[in-house]
């Protein structure tokens, strides 16, 4: 039942993508105007209360770094370097990502772009959507 419910959600933003209006035109052209002049500490802020509410990376963290701990050695300091590693390589990956998405919004301020970014992504999450529904369990 939760594979369908999750199916039903993806084909849903995949419609809402689909159809999302597209602006005729933006007045600026820099990036950072294409997020509503938000600041970047709000950005920040919002960012980390999402992740940070995210009960996944508990149980990842959970499932994950005992594998790499030694019962024989005090655990703080081994959980400590674990912690501190995965925390660089995460901002390392999300910075990436960020820096990446930077240098793409400049090319959204084309209304023709817009439209076939939501048209992709649409159709993306459509099929992830379908694909989901048609899994063998």
């Amino acid at each position: 039942m939760l594979r369908y419910a999750g199916a039903a959600y993806l084909i849903y933003l995949g419609v809402q993508a689909w159809r999302a209006p597209v602006h005729i035109h933006i007045d600026s052209d820099t990036p950072a105007d294409l997020v509503h002049n938000t600041s970047t500490r709000t950005i920040f802020r919002n960012g980390f209360l999402i992740g940070i509410s995210n009960p996944k990376a508990l149980l990842f963290a959970a499932a994950f770094f005992p594998q790499f701990i030694n019962p024989a050695l005090p655990q703080a300091p081994q959980l400590t370097v674990l912690f501190i590693t995965f925390t660089v390589l995460e901002f390392s990956c999300y910075s990436i990502y960020a820096f990446g998405g930077r240098s793409i919004a400049g090319m959204l301020k084309y209304a023709s772009v817009r439209k076939a970014f939501n048209r992709v992504t649409g159709a993306m999450f459509g099929l992830f959507g379908a694909l989901l529904v048609t899994k063998a369990a």
